[in-house]
């Protein structure tokens, strides 16, 4: 079950003292979510036309949640420039037989950074974010108490889904 909140883009919207992610009181960290969406691609005679947006929100978060979220993401990239440095670094030396199988490196640090995008997802999954739309921006919580203190902190309607 989720707690619904259209949340107006124009004013500073203010936060409970608590974690959205694990209810945890007086949060010290950030996490930043970002959402990006590509509603249209058409080609046209000299290029795309390219409808795409992004919204990004930052929330107040415990600093285990945060220390998470930013360790999962360095991992992510990580991964992935690790992927395509090896086979690099292998093709540099004599690997002899080896040099065969530097090319599945690059596909083992892309499975990696899959991991590791879905572990920072499971890390972060209470708290949702929609595209902006009217000037409003659709967020979603897991944890019924925080999306309330929400909602009443900013002026704003809750909707049960």
């Amino acid at each position: 079950m989720g707690y619904r909140i259209n949340v107006p883009l124009e004013r500073d919207i203010q936060f409970p003292d608590r974690c959205p992610f694990s209810d945890e009181m007086s949060p010290t960290g950030k996490v930043q979510l970002k959402r990006n969406s590509t509603s249209i691609v058409l080609p046209l005679p000299g290029g795309f036309l390219n409808s795409h947006s992004s919204t990004a929100l930052q929330l107040p978060a415990a600093k285990k949640i945060a220390t998470l979220a930013v360790t999962f993401q360095i991992l992510m990239w990580l991964s992935i420039l690790g992927g395509m440095a090896v086979p690099v670094i292998l093709m540099g030396i004599d690997a002899g037989d080896n040099g065969r199988y530097a090319i599945l490196f690059i596909a083992g640090g892309l499975l990696a950074a899959l991991g590791f995008r879905i572990a920072r997802w499971f890390v972060l999954r209470r708290v949702k974010i929609g595209n902006a739309w009217n000037g409003f921006l659709e967020m979603v919580f897991a944890s019924e108490t925080f999306a309330r203190e929400f909602s009443e902190l900013n002026r704003l309607s809750l909707e049960a889904t």
